[in-house]
């Protein structure tokens, strides 16, 4: 009798825990840090299994990074079996909850159809959410979907606009897009220099553009370098 006793009352101490005290975050990240240490491999044999089983603990009590977490595990079959239907289902928790990586997720499964119908708009309005929040890549696609018009009005300063904040968050393909928009006249003037810039920037990041950055270099003035290389120290200023 004791026992029970002291069993209700252990239980009813980590409800209180989960639901009302100020602790209940530090232990649900605690829940979650478990999960990713044994996806890792960190200090623990890496074990999906495992990892699944801790993100499920925190991700059932609320927990939206652990959501996301367990919707990737099932959008894998990663210590789980492979459901679809799951994945999308933790992925909106953790989404509407405000989890940039759920609402990054969630926006791919729209654009690529998994586990949801192709769905442009929508995608768009996922990957807004997490690119607000500064993800590079949601700030690439959501670029790429106003140069092409997909799931939002054709706007190629909005394009702009998202590409050079993915790129100010070292996103070579970004980089790579704006200097071809500059360098083609792609819905905004041409400008040689400013397309130096972009491509120079992304040789930095990799250096699978470098011929293609010789080629234009060979083309340029050198008073146009030299503007093109003032360009491109503002814009590494501007990131600090």
């Amino acid at each position: 009798m004791a026992g029970m006793v002291v069993e209700t009352l252990a239980l009813a101490e980590e409800k209180a825990l989960i639901t009302h005290s100020p602790k209940a975050s530090a232990l649900l990240q605690s829940w979650c840090q478990k999960g990713e240490d044994y996806y890792d491999g960190q200090g623990v044999p890496q074990n999906y299994v495992e990892a699944a089983k801790w993100f499920r603990m925190a991700a059932e009590k609320g927990h939206a990074r652990a959501q996301s977490w367990l919707g990737s595990l099932f959008e894998g079959g990663n210590g789980v079996a492979q459901n679809f239907d799951e994945a999308i289902a933790w992925y909106r928790k953790s989404a509407e909850q405000g989890d940039i990586y759920g609402q990054y997720c969630l926006g791919e499964c729209y654009l690529n159809g998994i586990g949801v119908t192709e769905h442009y708009t929508e995608s768009a309005k996922w990957f807004r959410k997490a690119a607000e929040q500064g993800d590079a890549w949601s700030q690439y696609h959501l670029g790429s979907f106003y140069e092409g018009g997909d799931g939002v009005p054709q706007d190629y300063v909005e394009a702009v606009r998202w590409y050079q904040m993915a790129a100010k968050n070292n996103f070579e393909n970004a980089m790579f897009r704006l200097s071809s928009l500059f360098l083609n006249g792609d819905g905004v003037e041409q400008d040689l220099v400013e397309a130096y810039k972009w491509l120079k920037l992304a040789t930095e990041e990799n250096a699978f553009w470098e011929k293609k950055l010789n080629s234009l270099r060979s083309s340029l003035t050198k008073e146009q370098i030299a503007e093109a290389e003032k360009r491109y120290r503002e814009f590494q200023s501007s990131k600090k």
